[in-house]
């Protein structure tokens, strides 16, 4: 699993995305966020590399898939699989703090 915290969350403890302040993608596809969990994507290969977006400017955090195709939004603005009230209230966690990466292995 792959994810990001701000700086100040408590995520070291836990899962990234089982906080309101942290995000997290797994290789099956889903995305973790508040411990909610949503179909994000078809499953990752594990024999690829893949890229994260964060966009400041628009709140949102994307994945680049293996193939190198940039995918919608996982979090915040921009997401499709959220209603309006969840994409602005990630969007402002995005923002508002410096994001450090994280990483679990499960």
């Amino acid at each position: 699993m792959i994810g990001f915290a701000r700086q100040n969350s408590s995520v070291h403890l836990a899962v990234p995305g089982r906080n309101a302040t942290s995000f997290g993608i797994c290789s099956d596809g889903t995305a973790l966020h508040n411990s909610e969990v949503v179909e994000y994507s078809p499953p990752l290969l594990r024999d690829r590399v893949v890229g994260v977006l964060i966009d400041l400017a628009a709140g949102s955090i994307s994945l680049v898939n293996g193939a190198g195709v940039l995918l919608p939004p996982a979090f915040g603005l921009g997401c499709r699989v959220k209603s309006r009230q969840q994409r602005h209230a990630e969007a402002a966690v995005i923002r508002a703090a410096p994001l450090v990466p994280v990483l679990a292995i499960l």
